[in-house]
This record gives C-alpha cells, sequence and structure tokens, in this order.
C-alpha cells in the first residue's frame, strides 16, 4: 500500500501545472499528466481543496479540456 501511494505522488508530482484565476477568490491549479489529472484552489498560500484522478481510458494522455 505504502509503494502505491509513493507511486500516485511521484505521477502526481510529474504532472504540467498550469495556473487562472479562480472564478471567487484565489487561484486555480490545473494538472495534466500522462496517467492523471488533478486540480487544487489556493487562497492566500493556504491550499482549500485538490482532488486528482485516472482519465477513463488509459490508452489517452489524461488533459484538461481547452
Amino acid at each position: 500500500m505504502v509503494d502505491a501511494a509513493k507511486a500516485f505522488l511521484t505521477e502526481a508530482a510529474a504532472c504540467e501545472e498550469k495556473i487562472y484565476d479562480s472564478v471567487g477568490l484565489g487561484k486555480d491549479y490545473r494538472y495534466s499528466g500522462p496517467k492523471l489529472v488533478g486540480s487544487a484552489l489556493a487562497v492566500e498560500d493556504a491550499v482549500i481543496h485538490t482532488a486528482f484522478s485516472a482519465p477513463p481510458n488509459p490508452s489517452r494522455p489524461a488533459r484538461w479540456p481547452g
């Protein structure tokens, strides 16, 4: 289980990061990688929420629309 968690964190850390102004407060961080997509909301240097997931089709790279 620990090895799986380490592998997941390694994949998340390797994702490409893009930063946008949030609709409300803070910054919207979006992550794309070969096996994961993710997002996070940060306000005043505090992460409020973050989530990563695998794409529905593992044979295609994970990318945010747009």
